[in-house]
């Protein structure tokens, strides 16, 4: 494990998305040990990342869950990778709590499967600029039945709200919102006219 160096700072890491991709920042702050908060600018996305000796211990002050717990983590890092523009910049804090993390490697593994299933999702909802409609009737002899989760997102539903629109209102993510609408779909609640 890296020591973090006189005084305990090696100093910032800072760049461009288009020159190194989130992933490679992540594993760099990584495999150096570093202790610290990685900040993430691009448009709208603004994320704060806290490491404690290179492992991922929190991402916009929310602890990082341990393996197999929620999927939010894999959204996030899936999210990030996608990026293609914006700056980052990481600063040593060696006030970040020392709680237990989670490494790169398993990181991005539960980033590899959320990617499998995020093209799974994209065959039904293949654009987020897609509006989405309940659908007039279902299939005779069908029986409906909706999770708690996907309530909130046929709430949603108005025939005028894209995708996007709904991933707004409902202040989720774009993978959880675009994961609900796929299995609406395939239930035949929710029809999908498809944006110009």
């Amino acid at each position: 494990m890296a020591s973090n160096g006189e005084g305990g700072r090696l100093g910032p890491i800072a760049g461009d998305l288009r020159d190194a991709s989130f992933a490679a920042v992540l594993v760099r702050v990584a495999q150096a040990g570093r202790t610290g908060r990685l900040e993430i600018a691009a448009g709208p996305t603004r994320r704060v990342l806290a490491f404690a000796e290179g492992s991922l211990v929190a991402v916009d002050g929310a602890n990082v869950p341990g393996a197999g717990e929620a999927d939010w983590l894999a959204d996030t890092v899936l999210e990030l990778c996608a990026l293609t523009e914006g700056g980052y910049r990481f600063e040593d804090d060696l006030a970040v709590p020392a709680t237990a993390g989670v490494g790169p490697d398993e990181i991005l593994a539960r980033t590899d499967r959320r990617l499998a299933e995020w093209v799974e999702v994209t065959a039904t909802v293949p654009s987020t600029s897609a509006i989405p409609r309940l659908a007039a009737r279902i299939a005779p002899g069908a029986t409906l039945s909706v999770g708690d989760r996907d309530w909130q997102i046929i709430a949603a539903v108005d025939g005028q709200r894209t995708v996007a629109g709904i991933i707004v209102e409902t202040g989720r993510g774009a993978y959880d919102v675009c994961a609900g609408l796929a299995r609406l779909i395939g239930l035949g609640a929710v029809v999908l006219d498809h944006g110009a």
